[in-house]
């Protein structure tokens, strides 16, 4: 018979006795292992929270480990009770995969065991992986405009500065002039003929510092800064 491992699981102690209680979590996925001739062993997430990655539940990462080592089936009543994002569920089933286990979801109808169910969750993977591709793109785009408008955007570049009017929700970036006098003798020096190391430590020698406030600085800050 084929072997199957259950987690049940709610969110908190007050939803035992309410909503999908770990009982009626247990007796459908009982049900479910009866119809398909799967031998059933529950674990028992209590009613503690998702909170955190599965790594750091412990039950949840038992039923995991248990379903690896035994080469079973992981069943969950919903997708949510063991994982917090479509993108965790993604990893998850792509865990379960690489060690020749399926992942059911009773909830979602999700049944890596059938041609079906694989057919639904890889929809779900491109529709996650659609889904970071538009976010990552808007925020490139964001950041560009941001950029454009001359705001600051992460760590203040060398040679700029918060101008003095800026407020916490518009923050224009302003020349710093002695910055920009010191990015105008590296390049005069470059120019020269030195090279960037030798420019390092004539840095270093007047006791320029960089942005994270130190006289250490890297070189290929050095060469950005003088191609500026």
């Amino acid at each position: 018979m084929k072997k199957a491992i259950g987690y049940i699981r709610v969110s908190t102690i007050k939803q035992k006795d309410k909503g999908t209680s770990l009982e009626a979590q247990q007796a459908k996925m009982q049900a479910w292992a009866d119809y398909n001739d799967f031998d059933l062993q529950v674990i028992n997430g209590g009613g503690k929270s998702a909170k955190g990655k599965i790594s750091d539940r412990k039950l949840a990462e038992q039923a995991i480990g248990q379903a690896i080592e035994q080469k079973a089936a992981l069943v969950v009543y919903s997708l949510s009770r063991i994982t917090r994002s479509t993108k965790e569920a993604i990893c998850l089933c792509e865990r379960l995969e690489a060690a020749g286990c399926d992942l059911i979801s009773l909830s979602e109808n999700i049944d890596t065991t059938t041609a079906a169910g694989k057919m639904v969750f890889r929809m779900m993977a491109v529709m996650a992986e659609f889904e970071r591709d538009v976010i990552s793109e808007r925020t490139a785009e964001a950041l560009k405009h941001l950029k454009a408008n001359g705001k600051r955007v992460g760590t203040i570049p060398y040679g700029r500065m918060l101008h003095s009017e800026a407020t916490a929700k518009d923050k224009m970036l302003a020349p710093c002039p002695k910055e920009l006098k010191m990015i105008d003798d590296m390049k005069q020096k470059r120019e020269g003929g030195m090279t960037l190391r030798q420019i390092r430590t004539w840095l270093k020698e007047m006791n320029v510092k960089n942005r994270k406030g130190n006289t250490t600085w890297r070189l290929d800050t050095i060469s950005e800064l003088t191609r500026r």
